[in-house]
């Protein structure tokens, strides 16, 4: 949730432990450059745990172009800076250089838990500071692609760190990068490196801010081989003593010490360690091979830290291509090689041109889709060959699963295939409990509309033609093998299906619930299924499993972006319960009533689901976890509206006795309606508490107002106190839920 970019000044050192020795330097003639600053009021990392209020330092050098697509982004190592064009790499990046800031809009961010202007410990007040991840750090700076608007990125660069970052970024949104270029730098942090990690945390511990030299010292001894140290140096000795090596490793200690933070440096350190880009996506080959851009992997002969064959076998695992930069002076040579780098990069911008074909893959783009797809210029495919006639438009391309193939389920397969403008989303399988139906060329209208008749005279999917008996679990696995581009599996059950989820997402599908129970029923040992699908880069929309098609989950997220907070919500979130209670306030009986709003399809499955307010519940509880609620559904005060001899009976059983409760609601709305009141059952949500329960409103008030299968829901905040939001709508029936997903679903195809 981005609070805005706000722009400082380049030469200010807020927020910055120590800033780059070189700082910003501006000649004669040149444009002033400002650094950036993005402030987000909560980022959750992959841990679970949340950074309040957090920076993310950037400079964006260049235009972005008409298209937005001309970003090219770079990811700095260890002690970097976001200054790649002024400081790092001021050999690379710039006016004429490799990444030509005259064609290509350059942005570089600091990373999160660095100490150059973005979030990290050298602030004493974050002290202790989380875990963080280069899976969280691309997840950052996808925060700030996001705000950018753009549909598609020219190139991701990076080395060591950052080509791991780099790596993550195009593992976490694989449709989004045209290239991607990782310089000296593992899928996996080696146990070699591991060890020289140890042994540098240990000189810290020993020696404290002194230790940082020794470790800058053993880290050296990493980046540049015995070669180039003999070449440089032999057996000199220096003038003040000793011999000019040790000058030399002394004098780069110094220097870092001077400039960077000795906390940042553990914390990077650490993230290092734990860098593996297959970890939770089923390993490196399931992590990249989604990738549709070009992937390049650069290793450097006589590398002491990474060594190129590591490079060359995740290149091989993934599908990607090796290159390699020549240096006597070792793992240091992606920064030092500058000829070479820019040779490989030119090639790389130069083999890949853009025309008003191109569909935007994931974080942000424009809101109509619009966007630029690659040319046939591309000199190579995201596996090192020439791609197949088609790859274009494949690579464009959201396949939907529906999980699910109810009367909502039809009703979204057919409100897919009617919507007009939405080439590029599919409906490619459809599930239910017998078993499945898949066509990887998408199935067409009529086919679908001819399984929708089977269904609706009580076909199961597995007979019907080309259907397949399998669990829904079986049905999964089968289909994440059928090579589906940018899947998107849309729940429409009512069941727990969140083992089921779980195996989607880490089949690199994204998730659009209708389902609540998922969401709101006892978490599992992985901390949530939002966490879950967050850590594996995957996006969870759930728009209909509170308000059916009413934008309330959205309208909530805009304005805890806008910085406001919300206070309180309170609801009447049941279509079913709303017309039930609006049926009975005008003199129906309740079993009437109740099979009316079966027959019209308001209810679930089971009526007791709504009756018992369960379903309710699980609807505040999803809305409470988005405001700070920490509790579980067992923590819901919940009033049930079943009778306890009614609560374990069949539903037969149920629908047969329903009748007995007649008189009890008939002689309570009664003495409700005697007191100029309307009964409602009602959902107050706060961070604190949910409670769900009948309640007796003024018959003037909003809320009273309500008809039909109305849905309402009052948003209390700071800046809206004293008179909330209201939202009113239909908040049940097939055509409106469906609705709701289908929204969903062309968020996320827009997004992917």
């Amino acid at each position: 949730m981005t609070n805005g970019p706000t722009l400082l000044d380049g030469g200010a050192a807020t927020g910055v432990a120590r800033a780059p020795a070189s700082g910003v330097g501006v000649g004669v003639g040149e444009a002033a450059r400002h650094r950036c600053v993005q402030l987000l009021d909560r980022f959750e990392l992959e841990s679970g745990e949340v950074l309040r209020q957090v920076e993310q330092a950037y400079f964006l050098d260049g235009t972005p172009n008409d298209a937005r697509d001309n970003l090219v982004v770079v990811f700095h190592a260890l002690t970097g800076s976001a200054d790649a064009m002024g400081d790092w790499w001021r050999d690379v990046v710039g006016p004429d250089l490799a990444i030509d800031t005259n064609r290509y809009a350059v942005l570089c961010t600091n990373l999160l838990g660095s100490c150059y202007g973005t979030t990290g410990p050298s602030d004493p007040a974050r002290r202790p500071f989380p875990e963080v991840t280069t899976r969280d750090m691309a997840r950052l700076l996808g925060q700030l692609v996001e705000s950018l608007h753009v549909p598609s990125i020219a190139l991701a660069i990076g080395g060591s760190l950052g080509g791991m970052v780099a790596m993550e970024f195009a593992a976490t949104y694989p449709a989004l990068v045209r290239n991607v270029v990782v310089l000296a730098a593992p899928a996996e942090h080696p146990a070699s490196a591991i060890a020289w990690s140890h042994i540098q945390r240990r000189a810290i511990a020993a020696a404290g801010d002194e230790g940082l030299e020794i470790a800058r010292m053993i880290a050296m001894m990493t980046y540049r081989t015995a070669g180039e140290l003999a070449d440089r140096f032999g057996r000199e000795e220096h003038e003040a003593g000793g011999f000019a090596v040790e000058r030399y490793l002394s004098r780069q200690g110094e220097k870092l010490r001077a400039r960077f933070d000795v906390h940042t440096y553990l914390t990077l350190l650490d993230a290092m360690d734990r860098h593996d880009v297959g970890r939770g996506r089923g390993g490196v080959a399931s992590a990249l091979r989604p990738v549709k851009g070009t992937i390049i992997g650069v290793g450097i002969p006589g590398d002491l830290l990474y060594d190129p064959l590591d490079v060359r076998r995740w290149t091989e695992a993934a599908g990607a291509e090796y290159r390699e930069i020549e240096s006597p002076k070792g793992h240091d040579g992606f920064l030092l090689e500058g000829e070479q780098v820019s040779s490989l990069l030119r090639e790389v911008l130069e083999g890949v041109t853009a025309t008003e074909d191109y569909l935007p893959g994931a974080v942000g783009g424009p809101a109509d889709g619009r966007g630029l797809h690659q040319s046939s210029k591309v000199a190579n495919s995201r596996n090192g060959t020439r791609p197949h006639a088609g790859e274009s438009a494949r690579a464009a391309r959201a396949d939907v699963v529906i999980l699910g193939y109810g009367r909502i389920g039809r009703e979204l397969a057919r409100q897919l295939d009617g919507a007009t403008g939405r080439i590029g989303v599919r409906v490619a399988a459809v599930i239910d409990r017998s078993g499945f139906v898949l066509d990887p060329n998408g199935l067409s209208g009529l086919r679908l509309e001819t399984l929708a008749d089977s269904k609706e005279s009580g076909i199961p999917l597995a007979d019907a033609p080309s259907g397949v008996r399998a669990s829904a679990s079986e049905a999964l696995a089968s289909i994440r093998h059928q090579g589906l581009s940018r899947p998107i599996l849309v729940d429409l059950t009512a069941s727990d299906t969140t083992p089921e989820l779980e195996e989607a997402i880490a089949a690199g599908m994204d998730l659009v619930l209708a389902n609540k129970r998922p969401l709101a029923d006892p978490r599992d040992a992985t901390g949530g299924l939002v966490r879950h699908a967050a850590a594996h880069g995957r996006r969870v929309l759930h728009e209909a499993t509170v308000g059916a098609g009413l934008p309330l989950l959205d309208t909530i997220s805009k304005l805890q972006e806008s910085g406001d907070e919300v206070l309180a919500i309170e609801g009447c979130p049941s279509g079913t319960l709303g017309y039930l209670f609006g049926e009975i306030g005008r003199g129906i009986q309740f079993s009437t009533a109740l099979r009316a709003a079966m027959a019209l399809g308001y209810t679930e499955p089971d009526p007791r689901d709504d009756l018992s307010g369960m379903d309710v519940a699980r609807k505040a509880l999803i809305l409470a976890q988005l405001i700070g609620y920490e509790g579980s559904l067992d923590e819901v005060e919940v009033e049930s509206l079943v009778p306890e001899q009614l609560r374990t009976v069949t539903i037969a059983e149920f629908l047969a006795r329903i009748e007995e409760l007649d008189p009890v609601w008939r002689d309570r709305v009664a003495g409700v309606r005697a007191s100029g009141r309307v009964l409602l059952y009602r959902a107050t949500v706060t961070a604190e508490s949910v409670r769900v329960g009948l309640v007796a409103v003024g018959a003037l008030t909003s809320f009273a107002m309500m008809s039909g299968t109305d849905n309402q829901f009052a948003i209390t905040t700071t800046r809206y106190r004293a008179n909330p939001i209201v939202i009113t709508g239909p908040g049940a029936g097939v055509a409106v839920t469906a609705a709701g997903v289908l929204n969903d679903v062309l968020k996320l195809a827009r997004w992917r």
